[in-house]
């Protein structure tokens, strides 16, 4: 357990260009050996480059898809992806090819919507910032219960390569599930 903020990853520093929240439901086609699959799937954030995605089915990380973006400024988009990461029913998708009318679209439908900047704050802080972004779920209408999963979750899948990061924020959720059942937060 001896490793120094040296060795953790800078997720913030890798990142391209922004996320922002965007809570949508998606389609992802695959192609499997001669099968053909169509996957319903729960964006949770998206920028330029990828978003970020719950879905039921598994997908392989190095697998090519296709991802179906409804968006309120054109039709449905179809931009091919590979699958990133995932962990559990959380993926990862980077796009592999945004043409420029799709990144116009994209940047057209993200223009009124937040950042999902939490993570990239926390992380040049030097800090995990576990309350901050379960009360931020809390405020967009998920139950308690609902909202430290979900921040856990999301949180587990950043730091998966580290453990004492992820043994924190565990610590953390338990911390405020039971500040929250006690009335102080």
């Amino acid at each position: 357990m001896g490793s120094n903020s040296s060795d953790e990853p800078k997720t913030s520093a890798l990142r391209m260009s922004p996320r922002y929240v965007f809570e949508q439901r998606i389609r992802i086609r695959v192609e499997r050996t001669s099968q053909k699959l169509v996957m319903e799937g729960w964006s949770r954030d998206i920028s330029e480059t990828g978003l970020c995605a719950f879905v039921g089915q598994e997908l392989i990380a190095g697998e090519t898809v296709s991802i179906e973006i409804p968006l309120a400024s054109s039709d449905t988009l179809v931009i091919p992806a590979k699958v990133a990461n995932c962990l559990g029913t959380q993926y990862g998708l980077q796009f592999t090819a945004l043409s420029a009318e799709q990144r116009a679209h994209i940047q057209f439908a993200l223009r009124n919507r937040p950042e999902n900047s939490t993570h990239e704050e926390t992380i040049q802080s030097g800090g995990i910032a576990f309350a901050d972004r379960a009360r931020e779920l809390i405020k967009r209408g998920y139950t308690l219960k609902i909202a430290v999963e979900l921040a856990l979750h999301e949180m587990e899948a950043e730091h998966a390569n580290n453990p004492r990061i992820i043994e924190k924020m565990r610590a953390d959720a338990e911390d405020f599930l039971m500040k929250a059942h006690q009335g102080l937060m």
